[in-house]
């Protein structure tokens, strides 16, 4: 884009702008010129009226009014001119330039006063010659905050008002008035000079609010953006999870303050992955987004449908009774069932499965509802898919069933598609000769939906009761030594953890033998952690298994050592060379005495077998030096070092 160049001050800088912006504060600058119009033009006829009262007497009186009112008949006019502008709101006309209309109004206006300066006879009384300058000299300089701010405009008037008077001067043949004429080109060039710099001040003026506009423009429009896309589903621009619990929970509070009803929906496509595989991901998204587009015509006006992220949909249906949910639900399953999709000359059809949760006066929070709603809708599945399946509270244990079926979907899929991640959590000596090593704990992440990093508390208990812990763990051990081979990692002891199921697995020991094949890494920089509870429950077994392990040149750790006292009576059966003390006994240490006693006990008896204990979760300062006092030899929580990832 041509580019002009606006100076913005009396610096020999300028700030380059755009055509559009030079436009822009042209038309600025004119909006503020006709807004000072009318107080200018009072003045101007107000001055003349001055003239006409002073000047009576010497200017002979007719020609005197005549000069009168032909300045006011172009007062007049100008003063319409104002008034058209205002009424068209400045808007460009055909065939009419408000500046140049304007300006040619100021040059007659400054005509009409250069007329009246050629009325001045030297022969005049000394007072009636004063009056005369003054009134001259006051006009032009009076007109500068008026009409100085289009700079033109105001060269437009002055140099009418004064030329005349300054030719008077000069022929006039006398050395006084000539010098006079000297003083007057003098005052021409400082009111030139103060015109031109108020013009500049003005465009500075306007120039900074114009930014200020804009700023605010883009503040707002990024306000805006940012809102609806902290609200919005980027994929198809539905309202988001985040959004939808926000108009649950406002439900919720409705349905208890007014006692309305309203339904809550949560729908899950069903072989949706089918595309997904056989078409990629960019197909899925496609499908998504045109089913969104089928969707939304279904709504009531007041209601809300929402992503709630993969192929899960919410839809709040507001002030609606349970029955006509449940239409609603089925009619939502029926257009999802007659939903066709095209990619690549190959036709899908997918279905949906739909759970249905009334939200009244009794209900929970929104966090419940949804999950009400996310049971019934796994329920419809189970029942055989394509179906509606309504909450109900009598459903716990089912719910509870649900709940961990979901988890094991959702890790058979992080398997599949590698969304499990490692972190490692560095182990700090306290009170240990081998302060040189280092050593950290392999910790398991499952990575959600987007950025969501979910803690292994909420998955691994499905995972345990459906048979995939074995599965996980091996994937953890080859993970962990894969790293080391390609970190190059020295002088750094890893402890992983081993759940109880691969414990009393005799195959255990074969694939953990391959892995060290496979990855070569010296067995002496593993150190597997196992709990308690685990080991206790599998003695002989797993006696044999740390034995077998720690011939190879592993060590071996119990983990959340105390949280039994019988594990006391067993530890003599188990080879171990770490104790890890529970945390819930650390964190405690130093208001119960009984969590004291127990900490204490762990420590004279490791010592006393020579084994080295761990204290978990020294989440302060305080808590790190009562274990350094107590004769701890590590420390491991967040005072010490957080988790990070492996990668």
């Amino acid at each position: 884009m041509p580019k002009k160049k606006l100076k913005t001050g009396h610096t020999n800088k300028s700030t380059p702008v755009t055509t559009t912006d030079f436009l822009r504060l042209n038309a600025e600058r004119l909006k503020l010129l006709y807004s000072m119009g009318h107080v200018a033009l009072l003045a101007n006829q107000a001055t003349a009226l001055v003239a006409v009262a002073i000047f009576w007497r010497p200017i002979e009186l007719s020609l005197l009014l005549s000069w009168f009112f032909a300045l006011g008949i172009i007062n007049a006019a100008r003063e319409f001119l104002l008034r058209s502008f205002h009424k068209h709101n400045g808007r460009p006309l055909a065939g009419i330039s408000w500046q140049t209309a304007y300006m040619a109004g100021a040059i007659l206006s400054g005509t009409l006063w250069g007329i009246f300066a050629l009325f001045l006879d030297f022969a005049w009384p000394l007072p009636y010659q004063v009056a005369m300058f003054l009134l001259l000299t006051g006009l032009t300089a009076g007109a500068i905050p008026s009409n100085a701010v289009v700079f033109p405009v105001y060269l437009g008037f002055v140099a009418p008002v004064i030329t005349p008077l300054l030719i008077l001067l000069l022929t006039s043949g006398d050395a006084t008035n000539q010098a006079m004429a000297g003083m007057v080109i003098i005052y021409l060039i400082l009111i030139i000079v103060t015109g031109r710099n108020y013009a500049h001040s003005i465009s500075r003026s306007l120039a900074l609010r114009m930014e200020n506009r804009e700023l605010l423009r883009s503040i707002t429009s990024a306000n805006a953006e940012l809102s609806f896309q902290a609200s919005h589903d980027p994929l198809t621009g539905l309202n988001n999870r985040r959004e939808f619990e926000h108009r649950l929970e406002q439900a919720l509070d409705n349905a208890q303050r007014e006692h309305r009803q309203h339904v809550c929906i949560y729908m899950d496509l069903d072989q949706f992955k089918i595309v997904n595989d056989t078409c990629g991901h960019a197909a899925g998204d496609q499908l998504l987004r045109e089913l969104a587009v089928t969707l939304e015509p279904k709504l009531r006006s007041s209601d809300i449908l929402a992503r709630l992220g993969g192929d899960e949909f919410g839809i709040l249906l507001d002030g609606c009774s349970l029955n006509k949910g449940m239409e609603i639900a089925h009619t939502f399953q029926q257009t999802v069932e007659a939903f066709q999709f095209f990619w690549e000359g190959k036709r899908f059809q997918v279905n949906a499965s739909i759970g249905v949760v009334c939200i009244d006066q009794g209900s929970a929070g929104a966090d419940t509802i949804l999950s009400d709603a996310d049971m019934a809708c796994y329920a419809a599945k189970d029942l055989g898919r394509g179906r509606v399946h309504l909450y109900e509270k009598s459903d716990k244990e089912l719910a509870k069933r649900r709940i961990e079926y979901h988890w094991v979907n959702q890790l058979r899929s992080a398997l599949d598609e590698d969304r499990f991640r490692l972190y490692k959590q560095d182990i700090v000596p306290f009170n240990t000769s081998d302060k040189e090593v280092r050593r950290a704990e392999i910790l398991l992440r499952l990575q959600g939906d987007g950025d969501e990093i979910i803690l292994p508390d909420q998955f691994l208990p499905a995972a345990e009761r459906y048979g995939l812990m074995m599965t996980i763990d091996r994937w953890v051990i080859e993970r962990s030594l894969r790293w080391l081979v390609e970190s190059r990692e020295t002088n750094l002891l890893l402890n992983v953890n081993l759940s109880g199921v691969s414990l009393g697995e005799e195959t255990t020991l074969t694939a953990i033998r391959q892995m060290f094949i496979d990855y070569p890494v010296d067995p002496g920089v593993i150190c597997f952690e196992v709990t308690e509870t685990a080991a206790i429950a599998n003695m002989s077994t797993a006696s044999r298994f740390i034995e077998e392990m720690r011939g190879m040149g592993c060590s071996f750790a119990l983990d959340d050592f105390g949280s039994g006292l019988s594990s006391f009576a067993y530890l003599k059966h188990l080879p171990v060379d770490f104790l890890k003390i529970g945390g819930d006994f650390v964190k405690d240490v130093l208001n119960d005495p009984v969590d004291r006693a127990v900490v204490e006990a762990v420590i004279t008896l490791s010592r006393s077998l020579g084994i080295s204990t761990i204290a978990e979760h020294v989440e302060s300062a305080v808590i790190k030096e009562e274990m350094i006092k107590l004769g701890v030899d590590y420390g491991q929580g967040f005072a010490l070092a957080r988790p990070v990832p492996l990668d």
